[in-house]
């Protein structure tokens, strides 16, 4: 027997598909099989507790020591629900957008001082809302491109639209601590040397 989805269904399909995995991811991340308290010690408790042992050792705390203003710029909704999750146990409240459209709205309103950039998105993609932001805004944030095009071409065509590094799809978690600690360093030095 074949099962197969027509057109009409395949957008609900996703969208249960995207809710299945991301409800999985957050009771993956914030609660593990290990951790098991009763439910009358959250009653005072945020919504969602998240306890110490909840988080990675190699997971820290970043936003503590570099309070970056993110904006997470990512059109697929299970990425973007991952990225949170893993930006948010960080410390980070990240901004959202989900074309590059969006994102030149969202810096046009708002400072952020580094941007996570999906670079295949509809509308516009990561390269070109990067090279609008290099000619037209006075106030620049770092830019990181997200991509799963791992060749060196894609790299150097990254950076030659102006961005400033580069993470590959999908995300290791020490990659992407390691960048966020490179960067924050920077914008901290920077932030010293004016006052």
């Amino acid at each position: 027997m074949q099962f197969r989805i027509g057109p009409s269904l395949a957008p609900a399909g996703q969208i249960i598909l995207a809710t299945i995995l991301m409800v999985a991811a957050i009771i993956l991340t914030i609660y593990p099989i290990r951790y098991r308290k009763s439910t009358a010690q959250y009653r005072n408790s945020n919504p969602i507790p998240m306890p110490d042992n909840a988080t990675p050792a190699h997971l820290p705390v970043l936003a503590e020591k570099y309070p970056l203003r993110i904006l997470l710029v990512e059109d697929n909704m299970i990425n973007q629900q991952l990225a949170l999750i893993i930006l948010s146990r960080m410390g980070y409240s990240p901004g959202i957008a989900f074309n590059g459209k969006e994102v030149l709205d969202r810096l046009r309103d708002e400072y952020f001082d580094l941007v996570l950039m999906d670079i295949q998105m509809p509308e516009m993609d990561g390269l070109e809302a990067t090279r609008i932001i290099r000619t037209t805004h006075s106030v620049q944030p770092l830019i990181i491109a997200m991509t799963a095009n791992a060749a060196r071409k894609d790299r150097e065509e990254c950076l030659a639209a102006g961005m400033n590094d580069y993470l590959s799809k999908p995300v290791n978690l020490d990659e992407l601590v390691n960048m966020l600690e490179k960067w924050g360093r920077r914008i901290r030095q920077s932030n010293t040397s004016l006052s």
